[in-house]
C-alpha cells in the first residue's frame, strides 16, 4: 500500500480551560495532554508555527494544513475509537485541569520562551551557513587552512540545533540554555571567518 501523506485543513482552537483540534468534517477533538505550542511546533515548519502561535494567541483559533496521520499520531487517542465518545473526551479534560487551567500569563509565558528559543536557532543556523559558504569561497581563493575540521564543527553544531528542533517543546525554558552553548560554539566559527572591523 501507498502510504502518501494525507493533508487536510484543520483549525486549532481553545474554549478557555479545553484545548482542541477540528477537522474538515466539523468535529472536534480534545488536545488531551498535549499543548497547543507542541502540536503546532511539530505539525508545521518553524517560520509557519511562529506565525500561527501568534494568530492563535491573538484570536484562540488558527487554521493550518496539516499531515492528518502525523496529528493522530501526536494525540493521545485514537481517532475512530473515541470520535463520538464525549464521556472519555470530559474524562481526559479532568485529567488535564491542572495545566489547562494555566493563566494568560503563563501561557503568555511559553509562547514567548517558544518565540526567544526559535529566533535563537534561528540566528544559529543562519551564522553556521554564512560561514559555511565563506569556507567554500576561501577554499576556492586558494587558501590553506583545515577546511573539513572546519565544516565538521559547523556540521555538529547544525545537526544539534536540528536535533532540538525536531524532538524537544521549544517552549520549555532550559532549552535556552543549550541554544545558547550552541550559540557560543557557532559564533565562535562565524567570527573566524568573519571578523570584526
Amino acid at each position: 500500500m501507498n502510504k502518501e501523506a494525507k493533508i487536510a485543513l484543520i483549525t486549532i482552537g481553545t474554549d478557555g480551560p479545553t484545548n482542541w483540534v477540528q477537522t474538515a468534517d466539523g468535529q472536534k477533538y480534545n488536545l488531551g495532554a498535549v499543548s497547543v505550542l507542541k502540536l503546532i511546533s511539530k505539525l508545521v515548519p518553524l517560520r509557519i508555527a511562529k506565525t500561527a502561535l501568534r494568530e492563535y494567541l491573538e484570536n484562540k483559533q488558527v487554521m493550518l494544513s496539516v499531515d492528518l496521520d502525523k496529528m493522530w499520531n501526536l494525540l493521545p487517542f485514537h481517532r475512530a475509537r473515541f470520535s463520538f465518545d464525549k464521556t472519555l473526551i470530559e474524562k481526559a479534560n479532568c485529567n488535564l485541569k491542572r495545566e489547562a487551567n494555566m493563566t494568560s500569563v503563563g501561557k503568555q509565558a511559553s509562547f514567548e520562551t517558544f518565540m526567544a528559543n526559535a529566533e535563537l536557532a534561528e540566528d544559529i543556523v543562519a551564522k553556521i551557513a554564512a560561514a559555511d559558504e565563506t569556507i567554500d569561497r576561501l577554499v576556492q581563493e586558494g587558501k590553506r587552512f583545515n577546511s573539513v575540521q572546519a565544516k565538521e564543527d559547523l556540521h555538529k553544531i547544525a545537526s544539534k540545533v536540528a536535533e532540538i528542533a525536531q524532538n524537544v517543546d521549544l517552549a520549555h525554558p532550559w532549552v535556552s540554555n543549550d541554544l545558547e552553548d550552541l550559540s557560543q560554539s557557532a559564533n565562535k566559527i562565524y567570527g573566524l571567518f568573519h571578523p570584526k572591523g
